[in-house]
Parts: structure tokens; sequence; C-alpha cells
């Protein structure tokens, strides 16, 4: 009997020592997607990368080790590297996604190349030290053909014998618009002033339009000697998406109206 107890007690010690290696089984992950969402060529998105824990991991994390044709960027947040939506850490058989900010520039090769790669560097905390796995991940692009830029105002009242600085709105429609000015046509028949005596207007907050950003060009229009009446003035745009130059022609009435 005593030999017995010797065996049983031997036996729950080799059970009790084996007890932590199963604890310090590094574990894997996943990425469940192996293409994510297209981008458009010039604009600026948050992609979601899709993780399935095997194992526990603990301060899980998610960094750009290489892409070719495009910029990126991590939540404010963590600045330096994304991680799970929910908690730092991924249980076993817990799935969670993680963001990557990504810019692909006009000038892109992946505007000739219909997409590019984006490779992966997820890392955490599990077995004896930090474990970390590679994964390639396809981002598709497409290019934008639409129109670029709207003009949004197309008429503005101005009181006669004064003069007064008016704003013309204009809306972008493509993923980004550069270096964006405005000039009002020479024959126009109120005498025109730009900001700091210049040779053109531009956009209030910055030369370029996003993706469905509004935003106005300021010029002073001098109605001292006009006669009330519609005046139209013609107005060219111009801005460039990456390098290829464009531009808007529009037409603003100014209604003189009596004081």
């Amino acid at each position: 009997m005593r030999r017995l107890t010797i065996c049983l007690l031997l036996t729950g010690l080799v059970v009790s020592l084996a007890a932590p290696a199963s604890a310090d089984r590094p574990g894997k992950v996943e990425l469940i997607q192996e293409r994510s969402a297209a981008v458009v060529v010039g604009d600026t998105v948050w992609l979601a990368f899709t993780w399935r824990a095997k194992g526990d991991l603990e301060n899980f994390r998610v960094v750009v080790r290489r892409t070719d044709a495009a910029e990126f960027g991590y939540p404010e947040n963590t600045a330096t590297y994304s991680g799970p939506y929910q908690s730092p850490h991924l249980m076993d058989g817990e799935i969670d996604y993680t963001a990557i900010q990504v810019h692909v520039p006009e000038s892109s090769k992946a505007t000739r190349a219909n997409g590019f790669k984006l490779q992966l560097e997820a890392s955490w905390d599990g077995g004896r030290r930090r474990q970390s796995s590679i994964h390639n991940v396809k981002v598709p692009t497409t290019v934008y053909r639409g129109t670029d830029v709207a003009q949004v105002t197309d008429a503005v009242e101005v009181t006669a014998g004064a003069g007064m600085w008016v704003e013309v709105a204009y809306s972008g429609l493509a993923p980004v618009v550069e270096r964006f000015s405005v000039v009002v046509g020479a024959e126009a028949a109120l005498p025109i002033t730009y900001p700091g005596y210049g040779s053109t207007t531009s956009l209030h907050h910055d030369a370029s339009l996003e993706d469905g950003e509004t935003d106005v060009v300021r010029f002073f229009v001098d109605a001292a000697d006009a006669t009330p009446g519609d005046y139209e003035l013609k107005l060219a745009a111009s801005f460039a998406r990456g390098e290829r130059p464009s531009g808007l022609d529009g037409s603003l009435t100014v209604s003189v109206v009596t004081p």
C-alpha cells in the first residue's frame, strides 16, 4: 500500500510539473483575409484586417513591414502600431480586427499594376518570449474617372456704390486635387482685386480639396461705379491630380443691388 501511495504521489508530481509547459506554448494567429477592400488611387482610407487567435495572445500588435506603392499610418491612440479593437489581447479562438491607414499617391505604380502588396507583422507575448509572424495582403486599387471638382456657388449680391469680398464655394469629387487656384476672366465688367493684390485667388483652408470637402475662394468686387443689375464673371479654376494638370471653367452672376 505504501508503494502504491508513493507511485501516485510521483504521478501527481509529473502532472503538476507538466502543466506549466502547456501554458508556455507560444500560440499562433491567422489572418482571415488575403485581400483587402479596394482603394481608390489618390485616396486615404482605413483598412481593417481580421485575425483569429490560436492560443492566448497577450499584447497583440500589428505593424506594416513593407509596402511597394502606398503610405501608411496607425491609429492615434497607439501611434506606432495597430492593436485589436476590443482589447490588447486575443484569447484562444477569438476573432478581432486591426486598422491600418493607407494612402495611394496618384504617382504610385499601383496605378499601373492595379494593386499592391502590404506585408504585415503580427507580434504577441506567448510562451517564453515575444512571438511574431509575417502575413502578406493584396490591396486592389481602382482609378477615379469622374468629375474632379464642382463649383457650388453660382450667384452673389453686391451693394451698388460700394465693394465687398465675395466667396465662391467649390467641392472636391476626386480623391484629392492640389494646387487649386481661380482667376476671374479679364473681360469682367466689374473691377476685381485678389487677396494680397495677387494675380489669382486660392482656397481659404489650403490649396487642396479632398473627396467630399468644400472650401471657398475669395476676391473683392468693386461696385462703386456700377449701376444696379446682373453681371456675369467668367471663372477659371486650375488644379492638379497627382502630376496631371486639370481645370474647370465656370461663371458667377453678380447682382448689383440698390442699398
